[in-house]
């Protein structure tokens, strides 16, 4: 199959996600993937925590888990030619409908007062845009918070120069969260692009819902018997540290 074509109904959609963790932006993925007709396949995340690429692994065994920085994949610089690291990987994934990818936010989060807007890791976010010059997804999606949008390397800026100069036609949208079922409120910046006529209204076509309260989410646990794992029934005990965080943000 070509790589720009959307699937026929029924086929596999072939995915890759880059910073996976878990799995959650998979999770999504594959959840919106199916609703559209089509069978996800995962086919590779990539991550440096092993522990969380083995809860991917367990929720998507179709994938291969990488435990390794994406920049030992991804090591040649934009605009030059493949890297043998990166011929390996275009052979090992093939035709791709979709990378995700949520790059490390640390560096451009608002809480961050060392090293915001200038920290090394904010440069993990043209990894994708590198992926993609190299293997050509037909799509992608990359999140992170809004302060990505006041990078001093402009990171957002290179991603769209390079995407479209690729050929991608590419949108951006900020997104929030509680417009969608999600009880919190939680800003994220988007960023999406197609090399597939059709998708011209990908981010702009999104359902929205009601806002709904956190009792929505949680209603069932006030009577809820007590359960043999309560890892999953209890708040978590945050460390020292972050609970001086917490007190001092409601305090202020």
């Amino acid at each position: 199959r070509a790589q720009s074509p959307t699937p026929s109904q029924g086929e596999d959609f072939r995915i890759v996600d880059l910073f996976s963790g878990c799995g959650a932006m998979t999770l999504g993925a594959a959840e919106a993937v199916r609703t559209a007709g089509y069978n996800p396949l995962p086919i590779l995340a990539v991550d440096i925590n092993d522990k969380a690429l083995q809860v991917y692994k367990h929720n998507f065994p179709s994938a291969e888990a990488v435990a390794q920085s994406v920049t030992k994949l991804l090591d040649g610089h934009l605009g030059d030619e493949p890297t043998p690291s990166e011929a390996a990987l275009r052979e090992r994934v093939g035709d791709l409908d979709l990378v995700i990818s949520g790059p490390p936010c640390q560096g451009h989060s608002n809480l961050n007062n060392h090293t915001r807007r200038n920290d090394p890791r904010n440069n993990l976010y043209l990894s994708v845009v590198r992926f993609a010059e190299i293997v050509r997804p037909a799509r992608i999606l990359i999140e992170n918070v809004p302060g990505v949008r006041h990078d001093q390397g402009r990171v957002v800026d290179q991603t769209f120069e390079v995407l479209e100069k690729l050929g991608y036609t590419v949108w951006s949208r900020l997104l929030k969260a509680e417009l969608f079922g999600v009880p919190q409120r939680r800003r994220r910046y988007f960023i999406a692009a197609s090399l597939v006529g059709g998708d011209e209204s990908l981010i702009e076509s999104l359902e929205r819902t009601a806002e709904r309260p956190l009792s929505w989410a949680i209603d069932d646990l006030v009577d809820a018997p007590p359960s043999s794992n309560p890892t999953f029934d209890t708040s978590a005990r945050p460390y020292p540290q972050n609970q001086r965080r917490i007190e001092y943000l409601f305090s202020n």
